[in-house]
């Protein structure tokens, strides 16, 4: 991620994305660039997303993608790659691209950004309320850490290393073949 040059007012970072062709995530007055995204990593957010959206068709839960943001504390607002509400979506002070009540969040790791998302991003992420799942899912080798809050608060993780697996989330209840999130992924192809 590319940091922008000055420090800026989140007012400033809305213009901005308003009529930006990149993303950009929003930390303490910092604007940063978001990196696009490879072939896998589409490929793995679109069949997540399918997925997700089959297994959770009979739950009160929703999938978002592409170009909704989440704001995890006051001034931290970034996009994750996929991301479940559960019951009444909250909008941040009613803006309509802006949520803040997020369950669950998945993000696809690249090389180049998967220490941040393991580590300031997820502490951020804590910050909400609403979030018990934060799921990382490589897109160069089959491995799916899942993050899962309990009802006293403590966070634990769980790996998931084999294409003959399931990946599972209790609420909302859903579960689906490691296999089918991978399916088409290309684990030759080299990172940018």
């Amino acid at each position: 991620m590319k940091n922008l040059e000055k420090n800026s007012t989140l007012q400033e970072y809305f213009d901005l994305e308003e009529f930006s062709e990149s993303r950009h995530q929003f930390h303490k007055g910092k604007i940063q660039e978001m990196e696009s995204g490879t072939a896998n990593h589409n490929r793995i957010s679109g069949s997540l997303t399918a997925l997700l959206m089959d297994c959770l068709e009979k739950e009160i839960c929703e999938v978002f993608f592409i170009g909704l943001r989440v704001q995890a504390q006051n001034e931290f607002f970034t996009y994750p790659d996929i991301f479940v509400v559960c019951g009444e979506i909250k909008f941040y002070e009613n803006r309509q691209d802006t949520i803040s009540n997020p369950k669950v969040i998945f993000d696809v790791l690249s090389e180049s950004t998967k220490d941040y998302d393991r580590g300031t991003k997820f502490m951020l992420y804590r910050s909400l309320e609403s979030l018990t799942d934060y799921v990382l899912v490589s897109q160069s080798e089959v491995r799916i850490e899942h993050f899962h809050k309990d009802e006293k608060g403590v966070w634990s993780l769980k790996e998931i290393v084999s294409l003959e697996d399931f990946f599972s989330l209790n609420s909302p209840n859903c579960e689906v073949a490691v296999k089918k999130i991978y399916e088409r992924v290309d684990f030759s192809l080299l990172e940018n």
